[in-house]
């Protein structure tokens, strides 16, 4: 996903699409979290990595979900929680 931001560019909605199918959608990011839950936090991350870097400007409420979604993510993952 930073690939798109790092290459050409992309505009906003490419993120958010992603961010509202993959990690906001409760069904989808249920099903991706317990069929692969490496690839549930990867997906996080990329989108937290693309705001961080600017290449997405999403709102505060958004990175804040997905910021709470990636730290019980990565517990999961870890074997913490």
């Amino acid at each position: 996903m930073v690939g798109w931001g790092a290459v050409n560019g992309v505009d906003d909605f490419v993120f958010s699409g992603a961010a509202e199918r993959y990690a906001l959608d409760d069904t989808v990011s249920t099903q991706l979290r317990r069929s692969n839950p490496e690839a549930y936090r990867n997906v996080l991350a990329r989108l937290l990595e693309a705001a961080g870097r600017g290449m997405w400007n999403a709102d505060d409420e958004v990175l804040q979900k997905l910021r709470d979604k990636y730290a019980d993510a990565d517990d999961s993952v870890e074997g913490v929680a």
